[in-house]
Formats: structure tokens, C-alpha cells, sequence
């Protein structure tokens, strides 16, 4: 097999990759990615590496890519609009992140995208006939330098790893950094703090406002200089940027740490910024309920009970008055 049948054989393969299997639904890219490779016989770092030399794409961007060209053609062609299905095939994590990179690719908002069956919009796979001369040798397109980046010394001797994982998830050197620093300031396992950052720059390629983040520069200053977004991304991979901002803005306002509470806390937490309810009182309130009350409520109906009753005590003193008056007064009727 030539050169060129390889690469195309490859663009093949992920075309019938990214589509929906019966026995393993739909694949993340990392997972298309590592089978490609597996199947080449090739290293993550090296086949990527020759085919962003080639195609001026990373391998694992250009998976996600035909991930989402695939959902496109089955949007259009399913009779019903089914929203999940299509959020499951892309690869995002929520309606809201699906939706906005959808918009951004396709240039209409998905439901209107199925509305209009727009068959003009399918954009055909990667040829490499069509962007390489077919007297051009695998050794000349092959050939790469080794760009390397800043790194703290510690970390010199996992380099490979770091690299490996950057091929695999295809990021930029800068936001492999914030991968490191995840792994090394905050603990996350290595790859999945190289995932978290993945996520994070999928989700997040618009603002809160809509507006598109153009330079490296506006989304880490988005991001803040402790990154506690990102690190709240790992904690909740689930939670979308609108939230993840709203919680790290009014805990800062008090005081707080997104990083540092639970999930459930943040929750009711900016369900009581309205109300008055400090942050110090509310965590006070949580240690007293992870104490005594967990068992039997959740924090939510907890503090609920607090608002209306003053303690869980006068909650229950109530629930015990009404049963008692209930009882008397049906207790001896058929």
C-alpha cells in the first residue's frame, strides 16, 4: 500500500468511526484516535504529527470535525427532532455547548439547521489527492521538527507522556500548560486534566455574552489567573459556562472558593444570593447539615426547612402537631 492509499484509508476509517455502532454507540475522538493509531501501528505523537504536517489539521480536531459533520447528516435526515441523539453524536457535553458549536460551524441554530435540510452544508472528507502532489514522498511530508514548550523542571521527565496526550487531544502548547497545571497544582490524573482542558476549549469557544473568544489571550484572562473555572470543569464536567461563571463570581463577591465546595453547595448557594443568605452563614449551615441531617435530607430541603421553620427541630415538632391532629380528627372515621 502507497502513501497516499494509507491516508486516505485512514479518512476512511474515521468516516465510519465517528457514525453510530451497535455494540458501542458513539466513540469520543480520543477513543477513534487510539484506534487509528492501534491500527497503523503508529504512536499517537507520530501519527498525529504527520497528519497535521499534511492536512494542517490536528488528527484528534479533525475527528471532532466529522463527529459533528456526521451529526449534521443525521439531523437532516431524521423525520423527528431529536436533541439528545444529536448532543450523544457530537461529542458535547450539554444542549448548550452542542448548540452554540453547532451554530458556530453550521451558521443557523440546530433546530432551524433540521427545519431547512440543508444538503450544501455537507462538507466532503479530507483527499489527500487534492492537497498533495502524488510524486511528493512519504519521507519529505514526514519529515517534523520537535517544537517543545515551557515546562517546569519537574516535569521535564514525563515530556513524552505530555506529549503523547497533547497529540491525542491535539491542543496548543499554552493550553497544554494548563493541563500540567492541573495535573501538578491541583492533582487531577494527567490525562484527565489533558480531557478537562479539551472539554473546557470545546464548550467554551464562545463568552457568556455570545461573543466569540478571538485570541488565546481573552479566553485565559476569561479563564482568571488561578484557573478555578477550569478546575471546577474537571470537579463537573457537566456544568456549562454560564453556570460555572455565575457560581465563581458570587462565591469570589463572598469570599468563597468554587474549588472548594461541593456541587450541591454551589447549587443552593446561588439559589440564596438572592434571598440574603451570606456564604458564611450558608457553609456553616452545611457543615451543621453534613453532621447531623445528611441522612435523612437533601441540603436543598434542608435549608428550605431552616428558612421556614427556624431549625429542623421546630420542622419536626410541626410535622408531629399536624399528624397528631390529623389522627384525631380522622383517626376513628372508616
Amino acid at each position: 500500500m502507497n502513501f497516499i492509499e494509507r491516508y486516505n484509508r485512514i479518512v476512511s476509517e474515521i468516516e465510519k468511526l465517528v457514525d453510530y455502532d451497535e455494540k458501542c454507540g458513539y466513540l469520543e475522538a480520543e477513543e477513534i484516535v487510539e484506534r487509528i493509531c492501534k491500527q497503523e501501528g503508529k504512536s499517537i505523537r507520530d501519527l498525529n504529527t504527520n497528519f497535521t504536517d499534511i492536512f494542517g489539521i490536528s488528527l484528534n480536531k479533525y475527528v471532532k470535525d466529522r463527529k459533528m459533520m456526521a451529526t449534521y447528516k443525521k439531523m437532516i435526515k431524521d423525520d423527528d427532532y431529536d436533541i439528545q441523539s444529536y448532543v450523544e453524536c457530537s461529542q458535547y457535553d450539554n444542549e448548550s455547548s452542542f448548540s452554540t458549536g453547532f451554530s458556530k460551524k453550521f451558521g443557523v441554530p440546530p433546530k432551524q439547521a433540521w427545519q431547512e435540510k440543508d444538503r450544501d452544508k455537507i462538507e466532503s472528507p479530507l483527499s489527500l489527492d487534492s492537497i498533495i502532489n502524488k510524486s511528493v514522498s512519504a519521507e519529505q511530508i514526514s519529515e517534523v521538527s520537535e517544537k517543545k514548550f515551557g515546562l517546569p523542571k519537574d516535569v521535564l521527565d514525563r515530556y513524552d507522556k505530555i506529549r503523547e496526550y497533547q497529540a491525542l487531544f491535539g491542543l496548543e502548547d499554552l493550553y497544554v500548560e494548563l493541563a500540567v497545571y492541573l495535573n501538578e497544582e491541583k492533582g487531577v490524573e494527567l490525562k484527565a486534566a489533558f480531557k478537562t482542558v479539551d472539554n473546557f476549549l470545546m464548550d467554551y469557544e464562545f463568552d457568556i455574552s455570545g461573543e466569540c473568544l478571538d485570541t488565546i489571550e481573552e479566553l485565559l484572562e476569561y479563564i482568571n489567573d488561578e484557573v478555578p473555572v477550569l478546575y471546577v470543569k474537571h470537579l463537573y464536567p457537566d456544568i456549562c459556562l454560564p453556570q460555572l461563571n455565575t457560581w465563581n463570581m458570587y462565591l469570589k463577591e463572598e469570599g468563597g472558593d468554587a474549588s472548594e465546595v461541593t456541587q450541591e453547595f454551589i447549587e443552593v448557594f446561588i439559589d440564596n444570593v438572592s434571598s440574603g443568605l451570606p456564604y458564611e452563614e450558608l457553609k456553616e449551615l452545611y457543615e451543621d447539615y453534613l453532621k447531623n441531617y445528611k441522612s435523612a435530607y437533601d441540603f436543598r430541603e434542608f435549608i428550605e426547612i431552616i428558612q421556614e421553620y427556624g431549625s429542623v427541630e421546630e420542622y419536626d415538632q410541626f410535622t408531629e402537631e399536624v399528624t397528631r391532629d390529623y389522627k384525631n380528627t380522622f383517626g376513628g372515621q372508616n
